[in-house]
């Protein structure tokens, strides 16, 4: 055996103990995130050890999550690790990250597309057989730049609502307090900083009735 392969094989040897470990990591993780999401669902701040390691490991479990390469697997978990609010026929495909997953509400027939970020920390409710895009970004929480010390002076009403058969373009940015109206369209690219009236296409930077 050259050098070369010895090489190789030990680095694939220490490949294969670090995916193994964060696959264990993972599997330990199921109980005390469902318990974690399950209490920030339900508003209860439980001082619970399984509750504390959850709200640790929160985004690394999400991460991992949203590279799951299965559609059905990952909506499994979704639906009953992270307590999102899904209907029959949901779809979220491949990277997407989603924040405060228990504040996350997609109706029947929705598609959530790849690497989209739903910021769902005061809200996001979507409707039935809704279209969003690769690489939307939905905002609900947002620094306030008129405070010293650059706080989230966010409240319940910062919630985005997107209602039934609208269709969200691929790279739109949707920031908060925004509702997108009934079969509205909203165009490649643009930044929707205003509530869409229902069945209205709008496109641009900030979004503008076409």
């Amino acid at each position: 055996m050259n050098t070369l392969s010895l090489i190789f094989i030990i680095i694939l040897f220490i490949w294969c103990i670090l995916i193994s470990s964060q696959t264990i990591l993972y599997i330990f993780l199921l109980y005390p995130i469902k318990k974690y999401t399950k209490s920030q669902d339900n508003h209860i701040n439980s001082p619970s050890l399984y509750n504390k390691i959850g709200g640790i490991f929160y985004k690394y479990f999400i991460h991992k999550t949203k590279n799951i390469p299965s559609h059905r697997i990952r909506n499994y978990i979704y639906k009953n690790i992270l307590s999102v609010t899904m209907q029959p026929n949901t779809v979220i495909y491949f990277n997407t990250e989603i924040r405060a997953s228990w504040n996350l509400k997609i109706g029947n027939g929705s598609i959530i597309g790849d690497s989209c970020i739903l910021d769902a920390r005061n809200g996001i409710s979507i409707g039935n057989n809704v279209n969003i895009s690769s690489e939307v970004r939905i905002w609900t929480e947002q620094h306030d730049y008129q405070d010293p010390m650059f706080n989230c002076n966010s409240t319940p009403d910062f919630q985005v609502t997107i209602k039934d058969y609208a269709w969200i373009g691929s790279n739109v940015i949707i920031l908060p307090k925004v509702t997108i109206g009934k079969g509205a369209v909203i165009a490649a690219g643009s930044v929707v900083t205003k509530s869409v009236p229902d069945y209205t296409l709008v496109a641009g930077i900030p979004a503008k009735k076409m």
